[in-house]
């Protein structure tokens, strides 16, 4: 369905110089070739290798059906069993190997920290390999849970309270766990003027790490696209970027190469600035032949904006048996077509050998170079106003709107379940990314495995991974009220406990005066039975409604100043504890003076 979604949208960063493009997609399906001048004659011979010396030409020449197939295989590449679940895909890039480092990374950090301030940190025990285990649980969990403050986390107010994280650990282990989380050895660190300074020090054992997992683990299908990805950070770095018009316009640029199909992320680059040595060919092209290096040679087809096209990229790319599509810049050097005034429809393309360049006016003027699609129109449907027109569009458009979208797929994921919460520290927030972009490469490779899975139905996601925590989180285990989390555990025995009264001004709780209406279920042997719901309302006047018609079933209605609350929200309490009243057993309902009794005493 997000993909889908995807073709549903305008290109909105392939026009020259621009962030914007007319091109509108929709459902594409190829018809017959139009008649127009522009259209392709078929030539007796082609010559598919590429002549350095060749010119560009008016006579064009299909050759698609000409090229040699993509024959590799595609799909997961790891030995988990079939039946293995969403944690199991998930260790593949967490392995405990990598969470046995950062337990290592943490404590020596810890240690380090404390010697600095020449004192020891009381609160402080060295982390375990549960403990990393369920912090990155709990920085999963954070996307699904938001609380303005943190603590609220661990709130005896069942409305703030995420059970989920706070009966797995208390806050103050959390907290220290938090304050002493460390990737790499900081003592180590070369400085900014030493040789071998690297900006992404504090990240680049657990980068490079997940890097080679997502290259090694999957081999992707044909068509695959490159673009920028941007991870969201408003705080000093010398490495942040700005890009207007995104929806993330702060951050660290990652340059990614995904799988167009399905958004799976084969390789990525944090780009850290301008080096000291400029690329010899320019920074698209450069970072096209990187992430590109361990596809070439495979007939892949990659896909890519005006930022990275060019005439020497697309030659170097044949070169390397792969072909290539993007929209390109009308200054780029060789572009044969220059930027002239056109009527909407009207359509130019010349060719040299394999390479099609391709000039079209929809609502603006679109420029495409491609060299895995014949120089001829199809016709497409596109959804209008008026209904579902045909219109007739370049064949190298059709393949650039099928195919680019694999980065904005694996984007869209992303931005569902956000992991982590905000904070100063530039590399969590790298940290935070690796984790996202391993739960949606996780669920993919699931999904290929196990197409039939319930889990990976179309209707289903990667959420399934961060909502099975059983084995990665552990449990808080208790006896009656003990903890074994010691001090630092501050989850309370009991779950069902009401909100915490406040003190008010006098006027301040008349204002809050609350209408308790509960509904008490009595069995005939004198039992509660059944959890009810307490809900605690604010009204100005008494309420209640009674049921005549029941003996077992009463309603009761009471305003009382004992029941005010600076915070009224709904309240779940289980009435089965109620039975500890020791009530008259003869009465088939409570009184109301054991039922304020009982609400008191867990007030």
């Amino acid at each position: 369905m997000a993909f889908e979604f995807l073709q549903s949208l305008q290109i909105e960063h392939n026009l020259d110089g621009n962030d914007e493009s007319d091109i509108e997609l929709g459902e594409m399906s190829e018809g017959e070739e139009d008649s127009t001048p522009n259209s392709a004659t078929p030539l007796p011979s082609l010559d598919l290798d590429l002549d350095q010396d060749e010119e560009w030409t008016d006579e064009l020449v299909d050759f698609a059906d000409r090229l040699e197939p993509f024959t590799e295989f595609s799909g997961p590449v790891h030995d988990l069993p079939v039946d293995s679940g969403p944690l199991d895909y998930f260790k593949l890039f967490f392995p405990d190997s990598v969470l046995n480092m950062i337990v290592e990374e943490t404590n020596r950090y810890a240690e380090q920290q404390q010697e600095a301030k020449g004192a020891e940190d009381v609160y402080w025990k060295p982390a375990t390999l549960a403990d990393i285990r369920k912090y990155i649980y709990t920085l999963i969990t954070f996307g699904h849970h938001q609380v303005p403050e943190l603590s609220l986390i661990w709130s005896s107010d069942p409305y703030w309270r995420v059970p989920a994280i706070a009966d797995i650990w208390g806050r103050q282990r959390y907290q220290k766990i938090h304050q002493y989380f460390h990737l790499a050895d900081s003592s180590h660190q070369p400085g900014r003027n030493d040789e071998g300074y690297d900006p992404l020090y504090k990240v680049r054992p657990l980068l490079d790490h997940i890097r080679n997992v997502c290259s090694s683990v999957y081999k992707p299908k044909q068509n695959l696209s490159v673009d920028e990805a941007m991870v969201a950070f408003t705080g000093r770095v010398s490495f942040k970027q700005y890009i207007k018009n995104k929806p993330t316009p702060w951050g660290f640029k990652v340059w990614c190469l995904a799988e167009a199909e399905t958004g799976y992320l084969l390789n990525f680059q944090v780009y850290t600035g301008k080096t000291a040595t400029q690329p010899e060919h320019g920074l698209g092209h450069q970072v096209v032949t990187s992430m590109m290096a361990n596809h070439l040679e495979k007939n892949h087809a990659v896909h890519f904006d005006n930022f990275f096209t060019s005439v020497k990229l697309a030659e170097d790319l044949l070169k390397e048996k792969t072909t290539c599509c993007g929209t390109i810049r009308t200054n780029r050097k060789g572009w044969p077509l220059p930027s002239s005034k056109q009527k909407p429809g009207e359509v130019r393309m010349r060719q040299k050998g394999r390479m099609v360049a391709v000039q079209w006016t929809d609502k603006r003027q679109v420029n495409i170079l491609s060299t895995n699609a014949d120089p001829k129109m199809v016709t497409v449907e596109r959804r209008t106003k008026a209904g579902v027109v045909q219109v007739q569009v370049p064949k190298p458009v059709v393949q650039y709107n099928k195919a680019m979208f694999g980065v904005d797929l694996n984007d869209q994921n992303r931005s569902y379940y956000p992991v982590g919460r905000p904070g100063t520290k530039w590399w969590r927030y790298l940290f935070n990314y690796l984790v996202q972009i391993s739960i949606i490469n996780a669920f993919i490779l699931m999904k290929r495995a196990r197409p039939d899975d319930s889990r990976t139905s179309a209707s289903q996601n990667h959420l399934v991974f961060p909502h099975t925590p059983s084995e990665s989180s552990g449990r808080c285990n208790r006896a009656g009220s003990a903890c074994t989390e010691g001090p630092g555990c501050s989850v309370p025995a009991g779950i069902k406990q009401p909100i915490q009264p406040k003190s008010l001004s006098r006027q301040d709780a008349r204002a809050q005066e609350a209408v308790l209406p509960v509904r008490a279920r009595w069995s005939e042997d004198g039992q509660w039975s059944n959890p009810n719901t307490l809900r605690i309302t604010r009204a100005a006047s008494l309420q209640s409604v009674g049921d005549s018609g029941s003996n077992n079933n009463s309603y009761l209605g009471r305003r009382d100043k004992d029941f005010s609350f600076s915070d009224l929200k709904p309240l779940r309490v289980d009435f089965a504890e109620c039975s500890a009243l020791g009530t008259d057993k003869t009465s088939n309902s409570p009184s109301l003076e054991e039922l304020h009794k009982w609400l008191c005493s867990i007030a």
